[in-house]
């Protein structure tokens, strides 16, 4: 049942102008990018603040902006980051301009 509640989430969100995807967090070059699949492809489309209006799911949205996933990071014992808490979560994403 939650696969199909989850497809059909990504089906509304797509119907409403959403790309949808995987959000990819790259702590070493400090980018952004959604994995985007479409017709049997993976595309990786950059993502900025200033272009791109970004939400992530985990049972709600949640609205995250490039500098705060690239921010919000599990560290090691010193303090260093991992990684970012939000890469590979499913995302949503507009032109900034296309948001109401």
């Amino acid at each position: 049942m939650d696969l199909l509640a989850e497809s059909l989430k990504e089906t509304i969100d797509r119907f409403d102008g959403f790309m949808t995807g995987n959000l990819i967090v790259n702590l070493q070059t400090q980018t952004v990018e959604l994995e985007h699949e479409w017709a049997g492809d993976t595309f990786y489309i950059p993502l900025s603040d200033d272009e791109h209006f970004i939400q992530v799911r985990n049972h709600k949205y949640i609205t995250v902006t490039c500098k705060g996933a690239l921010q919000t990071t599990q560290k090691d014992e010193q303090g260093n980051p991992i990684h970012s808490l939000y890469a590979g979560v499913y995302c949503r994403v507009k032109p900034i301009h296309e948001v109401k």
